[in-house]
């Protein structure tokens, strides 16, 4: 690399640096204002709450790096502009492209870190920002335990556990139900791909039963309506739908691999599959957005101009 081009590289990189640092610590400052009053009223300890709040962070960068990307490109070859490096360096015999191939280069590289960010910091940090609400601050009673990619549910006749709730058909899919004894031991297991809420109760529908004997024994059977009863209600099994912010590229495309097989709808799931990718890589295209705008309007315009037109170009992408 030419010393101009680690020139400019740093330049970009000193730029998205400062810009990254205070759109996270302004996404920050809002999250803290939107979630502090809520939260003191649950007179969780500080602890608690500085521990949630601090496990926003991973996520609340992610968020924020498309744009400041993109202003940090339009910011650091406005300020060359400024001081006539670009117009020197022009004059020199320097196509404009091999300017934006250091920046170009270096938004590959971060963006790269920003993919491996997203795909093992967040999602941990996103499942156990939740834990803590709901067990440490909420404190409330979960019957049960989330799973990454299904749901359970600690249920009257044992646990229940599904791959998917539909709310807008009220339906679950791929439905298992563990019934046991008190002293917890199981009795039988009862699975249904679909179990669909009447209004009053859930129906299986071809459900079947098997029966696990004292001495190990398993014996299958049809399913009879007095086998068992769920009574839960949907909001239950809602509240416990995984998240796909919590998940992994792999293990939400293996969750809607096994969606797909039980018929359940995973269009939804394929958009944030999409986003996993294409947020952190976002960096790159709007380095590709933003050198045109910036070489050609900041000579002229200046840095309020390079501003503006980043805020407008971010909103809109």
């Amino acid at each position: 690399m030419t010393v101009l081009s680690r020139y400019i590289a740093g330049q970009y990189l000193r730029v998205l640096g400062l810009c990254w640092g205070s759109a996270g610590l302004a996404l920050f400052l809002l999250e803290v204002f939107e979630k502090l009053g809520n939260l003191s009223e649950d007179r969780a300890a500080a602890g608690a709450i500085a521990t949630y709040l601090a496990l926003k962070i991973p996520r609340l960068l992610i968020d924020a790096y498309p744009a400041t990307a993109l202003l940090s490109v339009l910011l650091s070859f406005g300020l060359l502009a400024r001081h006539n490096e670009i117009l020197a360096i022009r004059a020199c015999g320097i196509s404009p492209w091999k300017l934006a191939a250091p920046v170009l280069a270096a938004a590959t590289v971060v963006s790269l870190v920003a993919l491996a960010w997203t795909e093992r910091v967040v999602p941990a940090a996103s499942e156990r920002a939740r834990l803590i609400r709901e067990n440490e601050i909420k404190q409330r009673d979960t019957h049960g335990f989330h799973g990454r990619t299904s749901i359970w549910v600690q249920s009257a006749v044992g646990f229940v556990r599904a791959d998917h709730y539909d709310a807008q058909r009220a339906t679950l899919y791929g439905v298992s139900i563990f019934d046991t004894d008190a002293a917890l031991r199981l009795r039988r297991i009862v699975e249904a791909p679909l179990a669909r809420w009447s209004g009053e109760a859930w129906q299986l529908e071809r459900a079947s039963v098997r029966e696990i004997g004292e001495d190990g024994s398993v014996h299958q059977r049809p399913f009879e309506p007095q086998d068992v009863r769920l009574t839960e209600s949907p909001v239950t099994f809602e509240k416990r739908q995984p998240k796909p912010k919590e998940m992994t590229y792999g293990e939400l495309s293996r969750w809607i691999r096994a969606l797909e097989a039980r018929g359940a709808p995973v269009s939804e799931y394929r958009v944030e599959r999409h986003l996993k990718i294409a947020w952190p890589l976002s960096g790159v295209v709007t380095v590709l957005i933003g050198f045109p705008l910036a070489v050609r309007g900041g000579r002229r315009f200046g840095l309020g101009y390079n501003v503006a037109v980043g805020l407008l170009v971010g909103f809109a992408y």
